[in-house]
């Protein structure tokens, strides 16, 4: 059975094509023919081809289907399928971009589309509320965040056993930290 619209009715058609063959190789007079193997694709076909399901029966009632002209109908279809889903996930896109609610891009944390990291649903904890409400979690200081926290680059430095010239020349008296930095 076709599982879905965003199965290639093609890569379906040649897989029913090779189970059939590996029956033939079997039994040859076991094997379904190819107007059951069409009979077979039409009866399973997703409502999404259903516009395309009358003229095949059609044809098929006909005596004139053939798998071949099977195979272009459905295509030509599942390209159609393909292309209105193309331009509702764009539009989705478009309309999303436009409230400006939306982050357009791939989170680094979890790697989901539609959040950044800042905002990640699985982060949690203390550093998760201080990075949403634009507060340093390191120094709890609603003036800055992480990446522009002096303390904490003190603090990385003095870590590192390092005494940098960001640490000397910027942060001047080591007492306002609380803590000593290692000058």
């Amino acid at each position: 059975m076709l599982k879905s619209k965003r199965q290639d009715p093609k890569l379906w058609i040649s897989h029913l094509e090779s189970i059939i063959s590996k029956i033939k190789a079997i039994d040859k007079s076991s094997a379904p023919s190819e107007r059951d193997l069409m009979l077979h694709v039409l009866n399973n076909l997703t409502p999404e081809y259903e516009c395309v399901l009358d003229d095949l029966e059609n044809l098929f009632n006909d005596g004139t289907l053939t798998l071949e002209r099977v195979r272009e109908k459905l295509s030509g279809r599942y390209e159609r399928i393909k292309e209105d889903r193309r331009e509702k996930v764009l539009e989705e896109r478009v309309m999303r971009a436009a409230s400006g609610k939306q982050f357009k891009g791939m989170c680094n944390h979890c790697g989901e589309y539609g959040h950044n990291a800042a905002w990640c649903p699985e982060k949690v904890g203390d550093a998760q509320h201080f990075i949403r409400n634009g507060k340093c979690w390191f120094c709890r200081s609603e003036e800055h965040k992480l990446f522009k926290c002096k303390k904490f680059a003190a603090a990385k430095a003095k870590e590192a056993g390092e005494t940098s010239n960001f640490v000397t020349e910027e942060l001047g008296n080591e007492e306002d930290y609380g803590f000593d930095i290692g000058l």
